[in-house]
């Protein structure tokens, strides 16, 4: 039986194959991390760019899709010099030239994953520091990702993906040169390798003196503020208004809670705002500042009500909730659950869900005073408890449906019906769902009718205006003039 020649004994002191191809990993090592040094730097002065640089969406595609295969050309030429030609890689063992620097980015990015709870976004929180260094050159990538594509289910699945780009190129580099090498020159293979990337660059500059055709200059566009359930449609609008790439829009657009909209609007430090109405405090504020507002409405969404999966209870009634949150109910056995105990969470005061809590849902119910650990100041830490297995059977609390189906996401909840209506779209465009926030478009009275404030309100009676509406996440209704 003829020995495998990986395996053969070394003659004349050469070394075995095996033990090249490990030698050649030193080097592929050494050379992805010079190109970490380089690229990552590139990376990191990049990404933030990309969100400042006022182009549209076609012009940041293409410079993304440059920096990848700008990546993915220098790898595959630096993966045909470590396999020379008088030191050539066997192709069997080309796996074993990548594998160091493999292996430490998938063990990062392992660690990242083992500690990522924040759903709907990629590589969150301080574990993923490792992969991100050790993948720098991708960041902004990774940033666009999740404004592109905004299913967050498999997000850090597709930032493994992305990073995987360089080893591939390498990989095909290693196994492919000594054919390339039998049939053209060293300077002709790195010419093709640069067509790609070079291609992309022109299309880069000549999308950048495109015209673009939109109402408001960026310059123009009024201060615009409002709920945190509002920001995917005030990233939407400012993209449709202006023209700017989508990542640059959810950059810019970092809404304040609705209580700190209301303040800001009142102040003078913001022109429009998009939240739900406002409180009896937030009225008194403007009283008392002289300002009266003017409410539009813009678009509907659902105030919903979500437990733990675990939990057997798919329903409850509108008095069962205000049952529940007076204190007068205090055990899921008495609405068809299980013996146990409610852990029943609320909102702080003038939030924009607590304030629909009180005024829509339990109206002259008074809403029972929670412990202080029951009281959570933002929407996704309420989710989050909800969420948290420990209290699996127990927690009840409450969001919007776009807000906790989409921006803050989490597999273990499920969301109730009210008084036999499950909430959905359909439920939500016919009225169906008992419970259904209005989103107003707040200004103060006595805009001018050619303000931009004033053109704003108008674009969104319009059918494309109507259209951005939903993509933001509601149901658009018909509104007024300004």
């Amino acid at each position: 039986m003829k020995d495998h020649p990986v395996l053969e004994s070394p003659t004349s002191g050469e070394p075995s194959l095996v033990s090249q191809a490990l030698a050649k990993s030193v080097t592929f090592s050494l050379l992805y991390g010079g190109f970490m040094l380089v690229f990552g730097v590139l990376g990191l002065n990049l990404a933030p760019l990309i969100t400042e640089v006022n182009a549209g969406d076609l012009s940041i595609l293409l410079a993304l899709l440059l920096l990848l295969a700008l990546a993915g050309s220098a790898f595959f030429l630096g993966g045909a010099a470590v396999s020379s030609h008088r030191s050539p890689v066997d192709r069997r063992l080309a796996w074993l030239v990548v594998l160091p620097p493999v292996l430490l980015v998938l063990a990062s990015w392992w660690l990242g994953s083992r500690g990522d709870s924040e759903p709907g976004s990629v590589m969150a929180g301080l574990r993923w520091i490792w992969f991100k260094g050790l993948t720098a050159w991708a960041l902004p990538l990774y940033e666009a990702l999740p404004v592109y594509y905004p299913d967050s289910t498999h997000m850090n699945e597709l930032a493994l993906l992305l990073a995987s780009v360089p080893f591939l190129a390498a990989y095909a580099g290693l196994v492919l040169s000594p054919a390339i090498r039998r049939r053209v020159s060293r300077g002709q293979a790195s010419a093709v390798a640069a067509i790609l990337p070079a291609l992309l660059a022109i299309g880069f500059l000549a999308s950048l003196a495109l015209p673009r055709n939109s109402p408001f200059a960026l310059s123009d566009y009024p201060r615009v503020d409002g709920a945190t359930a509002a920001i995917p449609f005030g990233r939407e609008l400012l993209h449709k208004l202006t023209g700017l790439h989508r990542p640059g829009a959810a950059k810019r657009v970092q809404f304040h809670t609705t209580h700190e909209a209301y303040v800001r609007l009142i102040e003078g430090k913001a022109d429009l705002i998009f939240a739900a109405g406002p409180s009896e405090q937030e009225q008194r504020q403007a009283e008392s500042a002289g300002v009266k507002l003017k409410l539009t409405p813009v678009g509907r969404d659902a105030f919903v009500f979500l437990v733990h999966e675990d939990n057997p209870v798919n329903g409850l009634t509108s008095d069962q909730i205000r049952a529940i949150y007076s204190e007068k109910t205090l055990n899921w056995k008495e609405v068809g659950g299980e013996e146990e105990r409610i852990i029943a969470y609320q909102r702080k005061e003038n939030s924009g869900s607590q304030t629909f809590m009180v005024q829509n849902v339990m109206k002259d119910t008074p809403l029972a005073t929670p412990l202080s650990a029951r009281k959570i100041d933002g929407m996704g830490g309420l989710i989050d408890a909800v969420a948290d297995y420990r209290n699996s059977l127990g927690s009840l609390g409450y969001s919007f449906y776009y807000y906790a189906t989409q921006m803050h996401k989490q597999e273990s909840i499920k969301l109730l019906a009210v008084d036999g209506v499950e909430p959905n779209p359909a439920s939500i465009a016919s009225g169906r769902y008992p419970f259904t926030a209005v989103l107003y478009a707040v200004t103060r009275e006595g805009e001018p009718a050619e303000s931009p404030v004033s053109r704003v309100l108008e674009w969104l009676q319009t059918p494309e205006g109507r259209r951005t509406v939903e993509r933001g996440g509601y149901v658009p209704v018909e509104t007024e003039g300004p």
